[in-house]
């Protein structure tokens, strides 16, 4: 009775430390490169949502004015 619930336990730890080891983590290069995309990405996803605000804002003053 045991067997059959600690058996498939220990088969799955196996899988994941197997899997572990596949593991591979970005160069300091690759982290920096992706941080400053993101960085970047970011500010222009910004400046895009704050021009789309601003014309809503003047569009609903114009509308109520």
């Amino acid at each position: 009775m045991k067997t059959k619930f600690i058996a498939p336990m220990i088969d799955y730890l196996r899988g994941v430390v197997f899997e572990s080891k596949k593991i591979t983590f970005p160069t300091r290069k690759e982290t920096i490169n992706n941080t400053i995309i993101v960085i970047i990405s970011s500010a222009i996803g910004t400046g895009i949502l704050a021009l789309i605000d601003m014309g809503i804002v003047n569009l609903w003053e114009t509308i109520i004015a």
